[in-house]
């Protein structure tokens, strides 16, 4: 290794041969479910319980994400995520809204502000979902909700009963 600390090209070269990708597992997330509490926009407190009956999903969205404004407009519809009739949608936001670029329609009354979402599912930022399923003890599927095509790919799988975690937590579940 030189004095500034990186590798020479023959270490770079040995570990690159070394190395091996993370294993993806399969299966439900080890995220374990959670109840929160939350805020409507009009300031009205709620407490939000995973189901016993139907599918909860989860959208983490921010206003200042541009990634997100294809989300905030489908979340009048859950069915463009591929829940049924039955299952509920919530769009969970750490702060109440301000007027920022990605909320170009009509704030919805599944928007939630809640803080304390964020950090009993660990998610660091937006845009990331998470589908609350009864068939599961733990989260079926959560990950990075790159467009509704891809929170929709991964519901169905999940619905399908094979979910797939479209997220590796290094770290392994919380406790």
């Amino acid at each position: 290794m030189s004095d500034r600390g990186r590798l020479s090209d023959a270490q770079a070269a040995e570990v690159l041969a070394n190395a091996r990708p993370l294993d993806r597992p399969s299966g439900a997330s080890p995220q374990p479910v959670r109840s929160f509490a939350a805020q409507r926009l009009s300031g009205e407190v709620v407490a939000l319980s995973p189901s016993t009956t139907h599918r909860q999903l989860l959208l983490f969205l921010s206003e200042s994400c541009e990634g997100c404004r294809d989300l905030f407009d489908a979340s009048a519809s859950p069915e463009v995520f591929g829940l049924g009739s039955h299952d509920e949608l919530y769009v969970l936001l750490r702060e109440q809204l301000r007027g920022g670029p990605a909320v170009t329609g009509e704030p919805q009354r599944n928007w939630l502000v809640s803080k304390e979402a964020f950090e009993a599912f660990e998610v660091t930022s937006a845009p990331f979902f998470v589908l609350l399923d009864p068939a599961f003890a733990t989260v079926a599927t959560e990950g990075v909700a790159w467009g509704t095509a891809s929170v929709r790919s991964a519901v169905t799988q999940a619905r399908s009963g094979l979910p797939e975690v479209e997220v590796v937590r290094l770290d392994g579940p919380p406790s």
